[in-house]
């Protein structure tokens, strides 16, 4: 079995790299399609994995990500007008998720006549623009690939309702528990001096408009009395700060402190010592849920149901629920989770019989 993965993020990385090192276990000849979307987080998180760089096709070269919405549009123009590039006819291309680079390589999968499998596929938020542009791709990705992973039963009963039941793959849970699994086993201690807090935000649809911006930076500023608040800044949410320097000046003086992105394994590690997590991303919400963290969902509506009414608590931007979970956050506490279930172990075994 010849395996291609296309993939732009670090996120995609993050939760595909369980399948890259399956890949070599079995003894499968496996690529990586690099497009370009993220160039500097992708490639600092392919050398945290230790990662062969033999392994990686570089196909629109970066050295950045993209911090704005004209610098995306450009980008996908781009990639979609570029040329499929691949050492090997592969039996598979494996798309992931919800990014941009996602559709990219379900399209580039079309042109090469190959394939597409599209990993932690068929969840949904219900609402076409929210997240954005997330569920759009999410959409299109199901329509361009031919066979499914779905993780757990929700996503399943989704893709039942458009697709073929006898191309998706129920791999029970995300390939991210995996990858966490991994992670915990050698991850990187950070010492802090005293409790802290993460908060890690960047949603299109939070740092673009006025009002949810101000809920995000008015809970930091809510949090900050009584933890040391670690925000780890995205490019968007970095470019934000820069032109609301107002709020900038807020969270200096409230004492949050801004940290650059960081390698999968040490981002875990700071997660785990958290005495809670303030996250609008779905990736942080399930991390969350497996270490058994608190976490605060600073959204309206999520794709995802790990942790919801255990650790997790969707807030809405509501602010009463916001100060709820702020003063109880110690309730939200849980077990880590202990997963039985190998998803890798199940989309390589579906794959496998595919080709029989």
């Amino acid at each position: 079995m010849k395996l291609s993965f296309v993939l732009g993020t670090a996120g995609e990385l993050i939760k595909i790299y369980p399948l890259l090192t399956e890949a070599s276990k079995r003894e499968v000849e496996w690529q990586v399609v690099s497009t370009g979307q993220s160039g500097k987080n992708f490639f600092m998180q392919w050398q945290d994995f230790y990662l062969p760089e033999t392994q990686l096709i570089r196909v629109i070269k970066s050295e950045t990500d993209l911090a704005s919405a004209p610098a995306a549009f450009f980008w996908f123009m781009r990639a979609l007008f570029q040329k499929p590039v691949t050492r090997f006819l592969p039996d598979f291309q494996i798309v992931h998720g919800d990014t941009l680079s996602t559709v990219i390589g379900g399209i580039w999968a079309r042109r090469l006549g190959i394939p597409c499998v599209h990993v932690e596929s068929g969840l949904t938020s219900g609402k076409v623009f929210e997240p954005f542009p997330e569920e759009i791709n999410r959409r299109i990705a199901v329509r361009l690939a031919q066979y499914y992973m779905a993780p757990g039963q929700n996503a399943v009963d989704f893709l039942s309702r458009s697709q073929a039941k006898n191309l998706i793959t129920n791999t029970i849970e995300n390939t991210l528990i995996d990858s966490v699994q991994l992670a915990v086993s050698n991850y990187s201690v950070t010492t802090i001096d005293k409790p802290y807090v993460v908060a890690n935000l960047h949603r299109f649809e939070n740092v673009s408009f006025l009002p949810r911006w101000q809920v995000l930076i008015s809970t930091l500023l809510k949090a900050s009395k009584k933890h040391k608040v670690i925000l780890v800044l995205h490019p968007q949410t970095r470019a934000k700060l820069k032109t609301d320097t107002e709020a900038e000046k807020k969270l200096m003086r409230a004492g949050v402190e801004l940290w650059e992105r960081q390698p999968f394994s040490k981002f875990i590690g700071l997660l785990s010592q958290a005495d809670y997590v303030i996250s609008d991303g779905g990736s942080n919400q399930e991390e969350c849920y497996y270490l058994g963290i608190p976490c605060l969902l600073l959204r309206q509506h999520t794709e995802r149901q790990e942790g919801l009414g255990q650790n997790c608590v969707l807030s809405g931007l509501n602010e009463n629920h916001i100060d709820n979970f702020l003063q109880n956050y110690i309730s939200f506490r849980r077990q880590p989770v202990c997963v039985k279930t190998q998803p890798t172990s199940i989309i390589f075994d579906a794959l496998e019989k595919a080709l029989r």
